[in-house]
């Protein structure tokens, strides 16, 4: 090898090692900042290989290298030029946060903030896009008001998702048999099916973006909705049962009827003490489950081993939507509720975005939304936007972005 080649070598090897050698002063509040917006303790970071001495940061005694400090960062969910801050920035939730119980904690996890930004990204993306292709506005986002009654809001929504005969709530006059326990599921299903069709993006997760080590917590929340006249997008928590996510769906669409978004926990499924969030459980509740055909028929449930389970399968809902109607009406206890809720509350979702298994490409349509998916798929296709604009979008790398766009019906290939 010449001796330039040589020398030049040694003096990039030198300064390789001179980087991985500075030192970076951090001042000791951000690292506490840092370090408790993660959610995880001092002791798990330090188990992480180059981040033994984060208490020694702490206490100022050492500085970390360039390197662990972009560790660090990692490890935490930091952006890292947060870091060189003199103070923390102010994050806030950017819509309302409905929480049923007003002793929980009201700072919001760094789970919940990604994920809405995620989210938020990719409604601004379809926007921008719908807008550029000259698609309408939906003319039923924030079509109702509190002064309308949740018999009419419900009696709207059924009418624009063509959901009138034979669908969720209302059935062909024959019970479905005990041996048939997915008639629900299946309704779930096509109500989603159906939100999407007419211009409503649905996305089901139970982890942050396709980290499985970043868990949602369901008491934190169940679901979210962002309100937009052309992409109105409403997200699921994944990790939450399947039986509740019915519920949650249609609550979401009532926040869309009333233009309203926001993030809520529903606990057991109560509503915070606002009055978009009382009304849009009502109208939740109604659009599930009529109060009137429940009471009509409910006499030959209470007949059977039961009654819960056979409604559930005659109106095509979930046993916990049976149960709360039951309770909303008076003709059950809450006790009783919270005996059924608890008991179906136990089974987490399956391949609802949990990352619990399955295809991986079916949990990947969950958690971006399948219409989005086609959306960005098509736009890469085109010329509209870049691959690399698409692997953002849809947090894919290259090979796994093309194999899910297969799946979608077409290869990048096409």
């Amino acid at each position: 090898m010449p001796k330039k080649q040589t020398k030049t070598n040694e003096k990039h090897y030198a300064d390789m090692s001179s980087k991985q050698r500075l030192r970076i002063d951090v001042q000791p509040h951000m690292l506490k900042w840092a370090i408790e917006r993660s959610g995880k303790s001092i002791e798990q970071l330090s188990q992480i290989n180059g981040l033994h001495k984060i208490s020694q940061w702490m206490s100022g005694e050492s500085k970390p290298t360039l390197r662990q400090l972009a560790g660090f960062t990692n490890a935490t969910y930091v952006p890292f030029g947060y870091m060189f801050l003199a103070k923390p920035p102010k994050e806030r939730i950017p819509i309302p946060h409905f929480r049923t119980l007003n002793t929980r904690s009201a700072r919001p996890s760094i789970n919940l903030m990604d994920t809405l930004r995620t989210v938020k990204q990719r409604q601004d993306w379809v926007r921008d896009y719908l807008i550029r292709e000259e698609h309408p506005a939906l003319k039923f986002v924030n079509s109702a008001s509190l002064t309308d009654t949740a018999v009419e809001i419900a009696g709207r929504m059924r009418k624009e998702l063509n959901m009138d005969d034979n669908e969720t709530g209302k059935n062909d006059g024959k019970e479905k048999r005990e041996s048939d326990p997915d008639s629900w599921e299946s309704a779930l299903k096509n109500m989603m099916d159906r939100m999407q069709e007419v211009g409503v993006f649905v996305i089901i997760n139970g982890v942050v973006g396709n980290n499985t080590h970043r868990r949602l917590s369901v008491e934190e929340f169940r679901g979210f909705v962002l309100v937009d006249e052309h992409a109105p997008f409403v997200f699921i928590n994944g990790a939450d049962a399947k039986s509740a996510q019915m519920f949650t769906l249609a609550h979401e669409l009532a926040h869309i009827w009333l233009g309203a978004s926001a993030v809520f926990d529903l606990y057991k499924l109560d509503p915070a003490d606002d009055a978009v969030e009382l009304l849009c459980n009502r109208v939740a509740a109604e659009f599930l489950l009529p109060a009137a055909k429940l009471l009509r028929s409910w006499d030959r449930f209470a007949e059977k081993p039961d009654p819960y389970k056979a409604a559930a399968q005659y109106f095509k809902v979930s046993r916990i939507v049976v149960a709360r109607r039951a309770l909303d009406l008076g003709m059950i206890n809450r006790d009783t509720f919270l005996n059924i809720f608890d008991n179906g509350s136990k089974t987490p979702a399956k391949r609802s975005g949990s990352g619990s298994g399955g295809n991986f490409y079916a949990t990947v349509n969950l958690r971006i939304g399948r219409r989005f998916g086609r959306m960005v798929v098509s736009a890469v296709r085109s010329g509209e936007i870049l691959y690399r604009d698409a692997y953002d979008l849809t947090d894919l790398n290259r090979s796994s972005f093309e194999k899910y766009a297969t799946s979608l019906g077409f290869g990048m290939n096409n």
